[in-house]
């Protein structure tokens, strides 16, 4: 449950993302926002998706207590992202 603060790993590019969790179930709402869909947490395994700016955001990683390791993809490119709790 929280804000979640994504940064990419060189700095350039951020965004935030609020969550509700209820066992294995999540759900939220983009910064811009966007509701979250096909938000999912299986053990520390996480994803979801929004839009934004007309296109799909995609985000999976690994949660390890308030920090998220994560891959978003937007399109055909990838980026690693590091997301903390606030």
């Amino acid at each position: 449950n929280g804000t979640w603060n994504f940064r990419s790993q060189n700095g350039d590019d951020r965004f935030t993302v609020r969550m509700k969790q209820l066992f294995q179930d999540v759900s939220g709402q983009s910064g811009g926002n966007q509701p979250l869909r096909e938000a999912r947490l299986r053990g520390d395994q996480i994803s979801f998706a929004f839009e934004h700016a007309g296109a799909s955001v995609k985000v999976s990683g690994r949660v390890a207590g308030n920090r998220i390791e994560a891959t978003v993809t937007r399109g055909t490119a990838s980026t690693m992202y590091i997301g903390t709790r606030s």
